[in-house]
């Protein structure tokens, strides 16, 4: 084969220059060992036929965020919340054949702002993808969507940062976008204020349990 070809030759230079004769009897001995011992525990096991009780899609990796996430929370979560989720110590149940993923929607999304989506959403609007949506968060400074905004998108979502170093995220700014994605006749979703929020001119700090409370209150969703 190909790659005796390449080894034996440079296996015969090493004894040759070393006058040590390479032998193999005993590591292919335990390496035939080993694999007896697996094959053995292979029949060993019943087989098992498992039934979905579903269609879907087969996933036969199990990471452990099964039960941290899920559909109805997923899109509620910002990025300081993404990157705990991360963080946290995942523990997989034992043993686990797999999962299956049923009732999905698959989105592209693209998180700008003023100065990326110039750049970025023309070539956006242009990729071969069914379902888009546009994130604006944290939204930094008022961002112009307009000439972006389109039957093609599915959604624009907006919100402030979270954190102790959060920035400033001015109430104007997610108006002006609404009013934006009204003319247009995109959904729009309020998600959180963000930690300090600037409405009439004045900031408030607001404790990150109530930014998407505060958000909802807003009432300024549009489906």
């Amino acid at each position: 084969s190909f790659f005796k070809s390449r080894v034996f030759p440079c296996l015969n230079k090493k004894t040759v220059i070393t006058g040590n004769e390479n032998k193999f009897e005993d590591r292919i001995a335990i390496l035939n060992a080993e694999c007896n011992e697996l094959k053995e525990e292979i029949s060993a096991d019943s087989a098992e036929t498992v039934t979905s009780p579903k269609t879907g899609y087969f996933i036969s990796e199990v990471d452990g965020f099964e039960n941290l996430v899920n559909k109805e929370t997923m899109f509620e979560m910002t990025a300081a919340q993404l990157e705990e989720l991360i963080n946290t110590e995942i523990v997989t149940v034992e043993p686990s054949v797999g999962k299956i993923a049923d009732n999905y929607k698959w989105y592209y999304v693209i998180s700008v702002n003023e100065e990326e989506a110039k750049r970025r959403l023309p070539i956006f609007l242009e990729a071969k993808i069914r379902r888009k949506m546009i994130i604006c968060e944290p939204l930094l400074s008022k961002i112009d969507l307009s000439p972006y905004l389109s039957d093609k998108i599915e959604g624009v979502i907006c919100g402030g940062e979270s954190g102790n170093e959060a920035r400033i995220c001015d109430y104007d700014w997610v108006l002006d976008i609404r009013a934006q994605c009204e003319k247009a006749g995109v959904p729009f979703h309020f998600k959180q204020t963000g930690a300090r929020f600037k409405k009439d001119g004045k900031i408030y700090r607001i404790p990150r349990k109530f930014q998407h409370s505060q958000a909802k209150k807003a009432g300024i969703d549009l489906k």
